[in-house]
């Protein structure tokens, strides 16, 4: 048997036709426009076909893949293409049908893992293909949204030359925006897709149809392709007919009993004989070829199978329905073996339309556990919403709700818990409307809930989730002990279970309680334990709350590029994959930015935050993140914009403090403080803020700095600032450094505050550290200092201080990229490696790479300072990347300053002898001469402009050159100039080097004569 169109090399097995490019059909028009249009295109990483049915999308598609000299990947999706790890299995399956080794897929697919472990395990065979792949999804509508989501995330893990095409509907989850928007996509839309005149014409001839009625067809469809060819097969006269009356009107020519038995393969997507025989159906001998010969719409898939047209599907499905025993027999049977060979979702869909929810519900019920562990919550709503609520049983109607609460649908998911708790409560349904509460900052409803749901749960996992959020409420209730207990209980029973995903989630919410209780250490502990294992398990939706507090305390520690480079990290997992999160990195990134001072960044990103978690409905986190450009807005002439986005917020949480939780109506009062103050209303805005400051000791023991600063501004005004003032702001920077952020965000208007701090001598280091630091700008030097030494000896150091870099090789690679900034993999590999083969190269290139970022985290961790990103990291392109540096080191190698440099004196404070001097790698050797040369050349160039000058210095600079230099040329020189100063000795020296040269002997001069 011949392999599958597309691909190379023979088949070990016999693929299933879902991963099968489709034969040709018996008549096809050639879309010679469609495959000029991919053409031209390039190299486009992303092709789209969109547009409704019948017009032509696979047909075009197939046309495409059969003429490829390169391995296509082809998918048929269905119904199951809804669940990510479905899509992520058949892809990997459909490699595999395409001679692709997927050794590493392999090893994780029967594991209980996370999305983003199944993608980089995938992610890392189709990388390590020998030739570029081009995968064909063929029914992009059949996906779920996290599906699509998690496509678009393989697809930035994929290296250049990887391609992706997909023919969809236009109401399809997946979205080719972004890459239309990098210029990496192509979009072929309905109009692309019509028949030409020429093309109808064709198909006229093929189907044995008068050119006449050809012309008359293209105006009569517009050039639909499904339409015109089934007018010109059926021959029809010039009267315009939908394609469903026309496939009818093909019905109707076949025999009697082919016509009465047709409709019941409307249950199923492929047709064939054993399918039919499967199902039950008696149909007449021959009867596939009965079909074709009437000129039904069917896609020959290979195999004997066939894929009816959504047109057919759509007047076979209305005719079964008027036999409504017929329709749920064939539907239970069709959901029997779906479930049989472990297709649930197809399964759930047959059985409800067979009635038998019962069935339909237990299969849902045993998908409940993975939607939470994975967080799946857009999966479960597709998977639920199209059953009525009331055959929902009351567990998965919870979970219903709350998976509309999690996915920004609020109203929906309130609605429906509400709905459940009057029906039948369930700890699910309370959870929701606790976690509704708590982002309404309803604090005594979200306390109602969860001891409701705690009364009411069996199942450890509902009640470690409720415990999770008592934790969080006794602790907003300024119950930190009980709180701290709730959170310790939450996380013995995760570890009891051995659920590390809710391990992980309680972990960070006790992390965030001995944050409060000023226990720090112990609080980042914790942060970096969760934060180290949902990383390895790639549970990027328990990350969220994790990297948030993390940050924050790196911040307080002085580490804050490290806490900018974990958010940016964070914020481009929740991109790919968890867009939820997306808004609350943006806030707490806004935050490093204010720290960093790049108060312009700060201000966009809460803004960007802000519209995001409102449309959430998520008013305590709005109300958080309204913190990181309100104040800046208001301070600086922009009330009115400052004011209309909190009343926006406002009218979510309310006033009555009853219902609110200690922060919130902090927040609140300490924003009317402000406008009171902007107002001129100084009296109020001083009584506003003391009831900040008094609430905030008396609940957290802690101070607010812009409540603190606010005051003593209003003070200084009155003249009645004091020593305590000061004491008072200073004890507050002491104990929240990461605090500086929000004096950052205001200082121009408290500048004159703090400088009459310092004028008076009231903690003056502190506040003129403080002005020191507002002052500085965000463009400081990088952390870390990585130091190459590479002449006369190899030596790295980092900060000043020697580390190991790992082997030699490694080390050359890594001074190869420094000189040479836009060099790819392979010409790296090619000089480093050159004794390889191109592979092996390669392989090694990926070893030093490993082993230099290990070798530089283990460098960084010896001087405390961790980094949250790789040394090297490999730019996007899957064989022939370019190394790409991280930003936050600053790295200089001896060889480069001095090949950048045309000061003499600089030259020689960095020559400190030969360039990796046991390398016997001809791109040294090389670079031996280079810099040898490029030395002379500097000298011989300094010692002519300052010989008038500073004859002494010049000589210098001539003998170090002539001894580099070895030339006749250079001797002289320093013989010329030597008898003009009187240097006898070294003037006869030099002539005896010139004799010596021709004689193939090495003098050195130097000896004769200082260099200082």
């Amino acid at each position: 048997m011949s392999p599958p169109s597309g691909s190379s090399g023979q088949r070990r097995v016999r693929p299933h036709t879902r991963f099968v490019v489709p034969t040709a059909l018996p008549v096809e028009v050639d879309r010679i426009h469609v495959h000029s249009l991919i053409a031209r295109a390039g190299a486009a990483r992303v092709v789209l076909f969109v547009a409704p049915s019948g017009y032509g999308k696979t047909t075009a598609l197939a046309q495409w893949a059969r003429h490829q000299t390169t391995p296509v990947v082809w998918l048929r999706l269905t119904g199951e293409h809804r669940d990510p790890k479905a899509l992520l299995s058949d892809l990997a399956q459909a490699s595999a049908a395409a001679e692709v080794s997927t050794e590493h897929w392999d090893q994780v697919s029967l594991l209980d893992l996370s999305r983003e472990q199944f993608i980089a395990a995938l992610a890392a065979d189709l990388n390590a293909h020998d030739t570029d792949l081009t995968f064909v999804l063929d029914g992009g509508e059949q996906l779920g949204s996290d599906a699509a989501l998690a496509l678009a995330h393989l697809l930035t893990e994929l290296g250049e030359g990887h391609r992706l095409f997909m023919a969809q509907h236009d109401a399809s989850p997946f979205s080719a925006a972004p890459f239309l928007a990098r210029g990496e996509g192509l979009l072929v839309a309905a109009s692309d897709l019509r028949f030409s005149p020429v093309d109808t014409r064709t198909a006229a001839q093929e189907l044995g149809a008068q050119l006449q009625t050809s012309t008359t067809v293209q105006e009569q469809y517009q050039g639909w392709p499904a339409g015109s060819m089934l007018a010109l097969h059926t021959h029809q006269s010039p009267t315009p007919v939908s394609a469903t009356a026309l496939v009818e009107d093909m019905v109707r020519t076949l025999p009697p009993q082919l016509v009465r038995t047709l409709p019941h393969l409307a249950v199923l997507d492929t047709w064939s004989a054993e399918d039919a025989n499967a199902l039950g159906v008696v149909l007449p001998q021959g009867w596939l070829d009965d079909l074709l010969r009437a000129g039904l719409p069917l896609t020959p898939l290979g195999e004997g199978k066939f894929a009816p047209h959504d047109v057919v599907l759509e007047l076979l499905t209305g005719q079964l329905k008027h036999d409504v025993a017929a329709w749920q027999a064939l539907h239970l049977k069709a959901g029997q073996q779906a479930e049989a060979q472990g297709w649930p979702y197809s399964a759930v869909r047959h059985y409800v339309q067979a009635g038998r929810e019962d069935l339909a519900m237990r299969l849902a019920e045993e998908l409940v556990p993975r939607w939470a562990r994975a967080a799946e919550w857009l999966l479960a709503r597709e998977a639920l919403e199209p059953v009525p609520s009331v055959r929902l049983t009351a567990s998965l109607r919870s979970i219903l709700a709350l998976a509309f609460l999690e996915t920004g649908e609020t109203e929906r998911g309130r609605v429906l818990a509400q709905e459940q708790v009057r029906l039948a409560p369930t700890p699910t349904a309370h959870l929701t409307l606790g976690l509704d509460a708590y982002r309404a900052g309803d604090l005594p409803s979200m306390l109602q809930h969860i001891e409701a749901g705690l009364a009411l749960a069996t199942e450890q996992r509902e009640v470690i989730q409720l415990l999770r959020f008592k934790a969080i409420y006794l602790h907003g209730a300024g119950q930190i002990e009980e709180g701290l207990a709730a959170a310790t209980e939450a996380t013995r029973r995760a570890e009891t279970v051995g659920d590390a995903s809710l391990k992980i989630a309680a972990l960070s919410v006790r992390a965030y309680i001995l944050e409060q209780r000023q226990e720090r250490d112990l609080a980042l502990r914790d942060h970096e334990r969760a934060y180290q294992a949902a990383r390895q398990l790639g549970l990027t939706n328990r990350l969220m709350p994790i990297v948030d507090r993390m940050a924050r305390l790196y911040v307080a520690k002085g580490r804050v590029d490290e806490a900018g480079e974990v958010l940016e990290d964070f914020l481009l997992s929740c991109e790919k994959s968890y867009p939820l999160g997306i808004p609350i990195t943006q806030r707490a990134l806004a935050h490093v930015r204010h720290v960093q001072g790049r108060t312009s960044d700060g201000v966009q990103l809460a803004r960007d935050a802000f519209e995001g978690l409102l449309h959430q409905e998520n008013a305590t986190a709005a109300l958080s993140t309204l913190d990181y450009f309100f104040y800046t807005e208001l301070l600086s002439g922009q009330q009115a914009e400052a004011v209309k986005a909190f009343n926006r917020v406002q009218i979510l949480t309310g006033q009555d403090k009853s219902k609110l939780d200690v922060t919130t109506w902090t927040k609140i009062r300490l924003i009317r403080a402000y406008l009171a103050y902007v107002d001129g209303g100084l009296r109020d805005a001083l009584a506003f803020v003391q009831e900040v400051i008094d609430e905030d000791w008396k609940t957290h023991s802690t101070r607010n700095i812009l409540a603190e600063l606010l005051k003593a501004e209003i003070l200084r005004r009155e003249s009645r600032l004091g020593r305590s003032e000061a004491s008072t702001v200073a004890e507050a920077l002491r104990e929240r450094p990461e605090d500086v952020a929000d004096v950052r965000m205001v200082h121009p208007h408290f500048e004159p505050l703090l400088r009459e701090f310092v004028k008076r001598g009231w903690s003056a280091d502190v506040f003129q550290h403080l002005l020191d630091q507002c002052a500085s700008t965000a463009n400081a030097a990088p952390r870390l200092r990585l130091h190459l030494t590479t002449l006369g000896r190899v030596q790295a150091t980092l900060n000043d201080q020697e580390i190991r870099l790992g082997h030699v090789s490694a080390v050359e690679a890594l001074v190869y990229r420094v000189l040479h900034p836009t060099a790819r993999q392979d010409e790296l590999a090619d000089e480093v490696w050159g004794g390889a083969d191109l592979k092996r190269a390669r392989q090694s290139g990926h070893t030093a790479r490993s082993t230099l970022n290990g070798a530089f985290r283990e460098g960084a961790k010896l001087l405390n300072m961790p980094l949250a990103a790789d040394l090297i990291r490999p730019s996007r392109g899957r064989r022939n990347p370019e190394w790409v540096f991280n930003d936050s080191v600053r790295i200089s190698c001896d060889a480069l300053a001095i090949l950048e440099s045309s000061d003499p004196r600089e030259v020689l404070r960095q020559y400190g002898g030969t360039f990796f001097v046991d390398s016997t790698s001809e791109w040294v050797t090389h670079y031996r001469e280079v810099i040898h040369k490029h030395v002379v050349q500097v000298l011989h160039e300094g010692a002519t402009l300052t010989e008038s000058s500073d004859p002494h210095t010049a000589l210098a600079w001539l003998v170090k050159a002539a001894d580099l230099a070895q030339t006749h040329e250079a001797f002289e020189r320093v013989m010329t100039l030597g008898r003009r100063m009187g240097e006898a000795a070294l003037s006869r020296a030099a002539e005896q080097a010139i004799y010596a040269l021709k004689a193939g002997e090495v003098t050195t001069l130097s000896r004769l004569h200082s260099l200082n």
